[in-house]
């Protein structure tokens, strides 16, 4: 479910006057960052400590704007990890990729039971 994942009560207090802004902005966030599991695991495979910082700096930003749960809001120490060159990065992004990929598919699931209806 997504509220494992996001205060979806909290995005939708936000935008309370715009309901068909939140399935947008949930959209977006899916085909903005669909690739990302595979970024962060191909970092990881090549033990790119930038790019495994670089990726979980865009994913802080937007997951802020989404009311995200401690469970993806761990990406912050990830970042902090990475930046400063630290491998512990490493096995702790092979374990975020996994919750992201859940993550993506409960948007999936969220944003097909609201119907196309919701978006307009």
């Amino acid at each position: 479910m997504i509220e494992e994942f996001i205060d979806l009560n909290a995005l939708r207090g936000q935008y309370a006057m715009r309901p068909a802004f939140v399935i947008r902005l949930l959209t977006l966030m899916h085909k903005s960052h669909a690739e990302t599991p595979a970024r962060l695991r191909m970092a990881v495979d090549t033990a790119d400590l930038a790019t495994l910082a670089a990726e979980a700096h865009r994913l802080k930003g937007v997951l802020g704007n989404l009311y995200a749960t401690p469970k993806l809001l761990c990406i912050i120490e990830i970042e902090r990890l990475a930046k400063a060159g630290d491998s512990a990065a490493l096995p702790q992004a092979a374990a975020y990729a996994q919750t992201l990929d859940a993550f993506l598919a409960a948007l999936d699931s969220y944003v097909a039971d609201q119907g196309p209806q919701a978006a307009s």
